[in-house]
């Protein structure tokens, strides 16, 4: 009998390891050719990207500085700047209650956001508050955050100046505490004179319509 046509010998279970091997082999070849592919576009890439030069970091510095710089649109808030005695009147018509306050408005963080701390009596318990108000000029809008000590939520609003620049009108949602929901809000600022402005409350009232619940009259102590 030939070498050729000798049986097979080999144990069984070389065989069948012989035979798996060369079955993965062949099927997880395209995964490692695709790997390497991979692997070969990465580095090209990386050896396309260059570090940006210095007139591109210049440019990159002055998109932040322009963003961050005081314009004309913080000079609108600089009248509201001040010690403040409040009137508020809450609530709807048929049911309004009154109360007074105090307010303080200063400016921080280089003339870039209006912090206002505020004390008073609400629904005979008192109140404090504080809120920040700037202009971002990247998104080219007023923000506004609030927080009181009535709430654990942060309150954000934002919006724009009316253009003579003596109103100021923003808008938010924020969850109702009764019903779970979010909420349209708006509020108006308005600049009555350098002594004097009004911050009116808008929401929903029951027929879906938008309606003011509060109105605070700001008259200037300093």
């Amino acid at each position: 009998m030939s070498a050729d046509n000798r049986p097979n010998n080999a144990p069984k279970w070389f065989r069948r390891a012989l035979v798996c091997f060369v079955f993965v082999a062949t099927a997880s070849a395209p995964l490692w050719w695709n790997a390497a592919g991979f692997a070969q576009e990465r580095q090209a890439e990386r050896q396309q990207q260059t570090p940006p030069g210095e007139q591109d970091m210049a440019e990159m510095m002055k998109m932040f500085e322009e963003a961050a710089r005081p314009g004309e649109f913080h000079e609108l808030l600089k009248p509201y700047a001040g010690k403040w005695e409040v009137s508020a009147i809450f609530g709807p018509p048929e049911a309004q209650q009154s109360s007074r306050g105090h307010a303080t408005n200063k400016w921080v963080l280089g003339d870039r956001f209006l912090m206002q701390e505020f004390g008073g009596k609400m629904m005979g318990q008192q109140f404090s508050g504080i809120g920040y108000t700037g202009y971002d000029n990247t998104s080219r809008q007023y923000q506004s955050v609030w927080m009181d000590s009535m709430s654990s939520a942060m309150f954000v609003i934002t919006g724009e100046a009316s253009e003579d620049g003596k109103t100021i009108t923003m808008t938010g949602q924020a969850m109702n505490p009764m019903t779970r929901q979010l909420q349209n809000y708006r509020h108006v600022q308005k600049l009555v004179s350098n002594d004097q402005y009004i911050y009116e409350m808008y929401e929903p009232g029951p027929d879906g319509e938008m309606m003011k619940t509060a109105t605070l009259t700001y008259t200037r102590v300093e």
